[in-house]
């Protein structure tokens, strides 16, 4: 029944407020004071609690509890921990997670390079991705878009070629999700042939890898080009999100085309995209 009650709460998603989720952890409270010891799908269910919530005082008790109870060695309870660390940018906290979980899956070495290059440390994402490929592990997509997220950080373009050619070989070229990494991976470098090239590559291509290509050339001074594509991923019936908008906003800024970005104001007005087309005119 606490388990049931606790997952229940762990469920809630994002919108109740912090208080109503935090009645977990009263109810884990009174679990461990009528004695009843608590299983790793009871810390699974407190850690979702704890990733929706900022009470990291209260982190650090369910992983003390964690380790007391002897379930650090859990693959699922490693990855949480990293991302929970991760996410209040306590990245060696998260690294000692990491080194502490014996059996080290592809999750678990994906949340750790993950995490270094949410906390700006994305040299050390790629030291670690090194390490991966030394391990036999195999990576996944999520591995390697973040690898590439880690090159996107540094602009390094020999990286960049290497870590594509890695997955031309390994075949994630054909993902989507490596697909748009690639693209930023690429406009950061300041690469537009090899941008436009992955963009024409991708398999299927999604709203962000639109987005993506249009904001590649609005940065890289070919705005004309961002505005037609923009206009062609309208005809292709794409949804318009409000980075799409952004993306064309940067275009229109960059040649100056003010009326151009009034009229994108009104065809796709809302109060997110009011809002950055009001940034756009400051």
């Amino acid at each position: 029944i606490y388990n049931t009650m606790i997952a229940g709460f762990a469920r809630l998603g994002n919108d109740p407020c912090p208080e109503i989720r935090m009645e977990a952890v009263r109810i884990y409270s009174n679990m461990l004071r009528r004695r009843i010891r608590p299983s790793k799908f009871t810390f699974k269910s407190m850690l979702e609690v704890c990733n929706l919530t900022n009470a990291v005082r209260c982190w650090r008790q369910i992983h003390a509890h964690v380790i007391l109870f002897g379930f650090e060695d859990d693959e699922f309870i490693g990855n949480a921990l990293i991302n929970l660390y991760s996410k209040v940018r306590l990245v060696d906290d998260s690294l000692r997670c990491f080194h502490r979980t014996p059996k080290q899956n592809i999750l678990t070495w994906t949340s750790m390079i993950t995490a270094f290059v949410h906390n700006e440390h994305s040299d050390k994402a790629l030291n670690l991705f090194r390490e991966l490929c030394y391990t036999g592990v195999e990576p996944d997509q999520f591995t390697m878009s973040s690898v590439m997220n880690a090159c996107a950080d540094l602009s390094m373009p020999i990286a960049c070629e290497q870590i594509h050619c890695y997955a031309v070989k390994s075949g994630f070229d054909q993902f989507t999700l490596c697909g748009n990494s690639q693209i930023e991976m690429y406009r950061c470098t300041g690469d537009l042939k090899a941008t436009k090239k992955t963009f024409e590559q991708i398999p299927s291509l999604d709203t962000f890898s639109w987005s993506q290509m249009i904001l590649s050339y609005a940065v890289h001074g070919h705005e004309r080009e961002a505005l037609l594509l923009f206009k062609k991923m309208r005809d292709c019936s794409v949804m318009i999100n409000e980075f799409a908008f952004l993306a064309v906003l940067v275009a229109c800024s960059h040649q100056g085309l003010i009326n151009e970005g009034f009229r994108y104001a009104f065809l796709f007005s809302s109060r997110v995209t009011y809002h950055l087309f009001l940034c756009f005119l400051r």
